[in-house]
């Protein structure tokens, strides 16, 4: 049902606008199924490099009808009196016009080449970011990694405790060897140890990601290379229009009179 709803919310702005509007593709119980549902859905799949052909038009019109056999037999099954049911449509349509705003508020006020250039400098100015090569060892308790580790404590060889306690079976043949990474490469509990031990050491707690627990050594550390405002371009624009939505919406709010129950 929220489906539907949805599907149906999504195609109203644009009707208005279509020339088909008075034309229809069928009828259901004598409600008519308008071309511009249909017109719209086919500029959708246009907009994403697919042509439509006979076929897949009468697939779609077969859709529609469903579509609206399904909507015309909730309404007389007392369904959408359904205050949970409403509550959901309300929710789709807040939701779906939520998005369409903004998405449309981004087209109306687009990020320029200068606002993305001065990020760049910004980003550059900014950077100094490193990357890391390091080892670990895998095991699959706290209780194990700790005594990993105080066997390393008291001078086992780092490359022999790989072979006999990791359970990383593509890295305990290799001393544990992870190769480099950064930040955008690495899980963020993992990174951040590395951050915080200096080449050649051992980072002195276990570190848990999702894949078990680790006994990380840092082999090497080295400066990240400046990405080119190329590479960056299509993340900072991102995170420009970010920015710029929840600035809006920031004066939005406090341009409304809102007041919050107790």
């Amino acid at each position: 049902m929220l489906r539907l709803c949805v599907y149906f919310f999504l195609l109203t702005p644009f009707i208005s606008y279509s020339s088909f509007v008075n034309a229809e593709v069928a009828s259901v119980n004598d409600k008519k199924i308008k071309q511009s549902y249909l017109e719209f859905i086919k500029s959708e799949v246009n907009k994403q490099g697919k042509k439509v052909n006979g076929e897949m038009e009468k697939i779609i019109v077969d859709r529609l009808i469903d579509l609206e056999v399904i909507n015309q037999k909730a309404k007389s099954s007392g369904l959408l009196k359904n205050e949970r049911i409403l509550a959901q449509a309300e929710l789709s349509t807040q939701e779906l016009i939520y998005t369409l705003y903004l998405q449309d508020y981004i087209v109306r006020n687009p990020i320029t080449k200068q606002e993305i250039e001065t990020a760049y400098n910004q980003y550059k100015s900014a950077f100094n970011e490193k990357e890391y090569k390091a080892s670990h060892i895998l095991v699959a308790s706290e209780n194990k990694a700790q005594s990993v580790i105080g066997e390393l404590n008291a001078g086992e060889d780092f490359g022999n405790v790989v072979k006999k306690e990791s359970e990383d079976k593509e890295t305990n043949n290799n001393g544990g060897d992870l190769g480099w990474f950064s930040k955008e490469t690495m899980v963020q509990s993992f990174f951040d140890a590395a951050q915080n031990t200096a080449p050649g050491q051992i980072y002195p707690t276990p570190v848990k990601t999702q894949f078990g627990w680790h006994i990380i050594k840092i082999d090497e550390v080295r400066p990240l290379k400046l990405p080119t405002l190329s590479e960056k371009e299509d993340s900072l624009k991102t995170e420009l229009q970010k920015s710029k939505l929840k600035k809006h919406l920031s004066a939005l709010r406090t341009s409304a009179r809102i007041l919050k129950s107790e």
